[in-house]
């Protein structure tokens, strides 16, 4: 794989849901999800069936991967997802 694009230590916070999933009448609505930040390496990685958008934080379960068909879908969903701009961008031009 090659590493096409990436943004690193990028601080993205995690949690802050609500819940949205059915209750039983007169129960309790549960807290929202905590919010925790985290300072998060995006990459868009290159494979030969397409492109991942691949990202980790230092803690495991704050880290996850996507698969796209196009590097425009890949884009769109890291901008979507992690709110990142085209100029925040870097081009490392490595393989992994």
């Amino acid at each position: 794989m090659k590493i096409l694009k990436q943004v690193l230590g990028k601080h993205i916070e995690f949690g802050g849901k609500e819940h949205t999933g059915w209750l039983p009448p007169k129960s309790a609505v549960p807290r929202a999800t905590p919010v925790e930040s985290a300072l998060v390496d995006i990459r868009i990685l290159e494979t030969e069936e397409g492109f991942i958008v691949e990202w980790k934080s230092k803690k495991p379960d704050q880290s996850n991967d996507s698969w796209h068909a196009t590097l425009e879908e890949a884009l769109r969903q890291a901008k979507d997802q992690f709110g990142i701009e085209a100029s925040e961008w870097q081009l490392p031009g490595g393989d992994i």
